[in-house]
């Protein structure tokens, strides 16, 4: 299942929330729902967050837990406004090292996937644990 490459024309679409739809693919036209501030894919079959996602410039709240992500694209460190991200539950072995540009105060959440860099019991901390990690070994 995927998204409609429609819904990319909802220019002011302000939240997404396709939730448990056994969708497949994020398509990169999605990056163009420019004043999107909430973006809900979470009990899906994902297996990767997309690039483009990192363009979502407004965007406050990414959850996509609950899939089969393995991979999280360095370009999630340009959202600027972002305040959430769940990745809970998922296939991840390693955080992009760009995560440490966020704020300490974005609300990072890591727990039952693989990590190793950094280590799972760090991520499950929380983003500062993470910095520090990330900082303290030049990952």
């Amino acid at each position: 299942v995927e998204i409609p490459e429609e819904v990319s024309q909802l220019a002011t679409l302000r939240y997404l929330s396709l939730n448990n739809n056994r969708i497949e693919y994020i398509p990169d036209s999605l990056a163009e729902l420019t004043e999107l501030v909430g973006l809900l894919l979470d009990n899906n079959s994902l297996t990767e967050v997309p690039a483009s996602v990192g363009h979502l410039k407004k965007l406050r709240v990414l959850s996509v837990k609950h899939n089969f992500i393995e991979f999280i694209p360095d370009t999630l460190s340009l959202l600027v406004n972002i305040e959430l991200v769940d990745v809970c539950d998922n296939k991840l072995t390693r955080l992009p090292s760009t995560i440490s540009e966020w704020s300490e105060r974005v609300d990072l959440k890591t727990h039952n996937n693989n990590l190793s860099l950094p280590p799972q019991e760090v991520a499950d901390r929380g983003i500062i644990s993470i910095k520090t990690f990330l900082r303290e070994n030049n990952a």
